[in-house]
């Protein structure tokens, strides 16, 4: 996505916590509010832990995330975003670093240490299963 204003001011949690709000009373139509009734959780409940979801999925205030994962979710949201998080920083790596040796790229901060390509995937025709037999 590309930089903008609003983005480095508010920031992503803001917006997502301020858009989900948004959406969430424009839903609340008189029809909508009478279907939800009689469904279980209430809708009040699922609107604030989705909110939880989304301040929470940094992990840590320290990484911005207004409040720490107080669910199983948003504890395993957590854990997703920063793995995904991480292997774009390996997939941009790859891109950008400096080749130091075959298969192996220069360190790209903040992971730990140097970039190793991962092993190429199996292109054999034949399955390992026959080759065994």
């Amino acid at each position: 996505m590309d930089f903008d204003e609003r983005g480095e001011l508010v920031g992503h949690i803001g917006i997502g916590l301020e858009l989900v709000n948004a959406l969430w009373r424009k839903l609340q139509t008189e029809e909508n509010a009478r279907a939800w009734s009689s469904l279980q959780p209430a809708s009040e409940d699922c609107r604030l832990h989705l909110l939880h979801l989304i301040g929470a999925h940094h992990g840590e205030l320290e990484f911005g995330s207004p409040v720490a994962p107080k669910t199983p979710e948003a504890m395993a949201l957590h854990y997703i975003d920063n793995l995904d998080a991480r292997l774009e920083m390996f997939a941009a790596g790859y891109l950008t670093a400096k080749p130091i040796a075959a298969r192996i790229f220069d360190r790209v901060r903040p992971l730990p240490g140097n970039l190793v390509k991962s092993l190429e995937t199996f292109s054999n025709s034949t399955s390992v299963k026959d080759e065994l037999l």
